[in-house]
């Protein structure tokens, strides 16, 4: 199981540029648990990453924001993404991939309409 906590309340510290941060999260099966806390979003980018590329089971995070657990779906998404969580880019980016998703849903459905006439 991974934990991971963002506490806005500790001093920011530069955890992102610590390439053992993912050697970590992977070795999660050789230890038991991992807690990580950090006032940073880079950490949370990277474990989404990790699970998006499947290399973390999103069932074995935890990821807890001011008290309430966050779930992380299988792709990397938190569908409800706190208003007051991390930095305006990373909602930037969320709505980028979203509308791709969305778009390329909706090219797919014009496509098989075409071909169904």
């Amino acid at each position: 199981m991974i934990l991971l906590e963002i506490a806005e309340r500790w001093e920011a510290y530069g955890d992102h540029k610590m390439p053992w941060i993912e050697e970590l999260f992977l070795q999660k099966d050789k230890l038991r648990d991992i807690a990580f806390f950090t006032s940073t979003h880079m950490v949370l980018g990277l474990l989404r990453a990790l699970i998006a590329e499947g290399k973390i089971d999103c069932d074995d995070v935890v990821f807890i924001y001011k008290d309430e657990c966050i779930p992380i779906n299988k792709y990397g998404h938190i569908d409800k993404w706190p208003k007051d969580l991390c930095e305006t880019n990373i909602q930037f980016s969320m709505r980028v991939l979203d509308g791709a998703i969305a778009t390329r849903k909706r090219e797919r459905e014009e496509k098989e309409n075409a071909n169904n006439c």
